[in-house]
């Protein structure tokens, strides 16, 4: 299992929700039906702004047929992009939450979802999508390999589709705290030693930038001639990259 899967896996077995969305009140000692409604009436709030942006910005309201969420989690988005789109296809690292999902859907009735691992994203080369979206996700995965992702999300949006990639782009800490948390992520037998000694089982949150100028390039490079961008501040900075690939012209 590779690192970041076990990350990940461990986090859904211990704190799925708090591992989504990191307020307190997700954590599993406190989850219960009343936090676990507003923890998805998050996901109904996010999914209705990037909805106005989308109208506000391109000047269309989506409709998608088929639709995809990168970092599904337990279905904080992907509930309510399902109340708008014809399908929409999870995608996630833990097959963990990837179950959670599939719980949480059909305790809603909601049908129209497929549910996909990495691997099985990264190996339907064929699938396209009207809409794509991953919001605070990326953030998580090593550029090496979330470019490779982005790449793919793009290159399978439909021309006349829409899609939302968030990204973090700088760590404001202090160079101290900055570089201790990137000892604890590239070195993870250093953080364990630390557990250990705190008498903690807590995995760390791997976190990353991005380089803005990469994703900018994909776009281009991919006939997405139309985007815009609304900074976020998570603690560490990013960015919302909104985008709409061409329609494809008949001459």
């Amino acid at each position: 299992m590779s690192r970041a899967k076990e990350t990940w896996e461990n986090l859904a077995v211990n704190d799925a929700y708090f591992a989504v969305a990191t307020f307190d009140k997700f954590r599993a000692s406190n989850i219960d039906a009343e936090t676990k409604e507003d923890f998805f009436q998050s996901g109904h709030e996010h999914v209705a702004h990037i909805w106005k942006e989308f109208e506000n910005g391109f000047g269309v309201t989506p409709e998608p047929r088929r639709a995809l969420d990168y970092g599904c989690g337990v279905g904080r988005v992907l509930l309510a992009l399902a109340e708008k789109c014809g399908t929409v296809v999870g995608v996630d690292i833990s097959p963990t939450m990837l179950d959670k999902t599939q719980k949480n859907c059909a305790e809603r009735n909601v049908t129209n979802i497929e549910l996909q691992t990495v691997s099985d994203f990264v190996a339907a080369e064929a699938e396209t999508y009207d809409l794509v979206h991953s919001y605070i996700v990326l953030q998580h995965i090593d550029p090496k390999v979330g470019n490779d992702l982005i790449s793919k999300m793009i290159e399978r949006l439909v021309p006349g589709g829409v899609g939302v990639l968030h990204v973090t782009y700088f760590d404001p800490s202090p160079l101290g705290r900055k570089l201790r948390f990137r000892i604890y992520r590239d070195a993870p037998f250093v953080h364990r030693i630390m557990n250990a000694i705190r008498g903690k089982n807590e995995p760390i949150m791997p976190m990353y930038e991005y380089d803005l100028g990469v994703i900018f390039r994909t776009l281009h490079e991919n006939g997405c001639g139309s985007s815009f961008v609304r900074l976020s501040d998570h603690g560490w900075l990013g960015a919302l990259i909104f985008f709409r690939k061409e329609e494809q012209k008949n001459f």
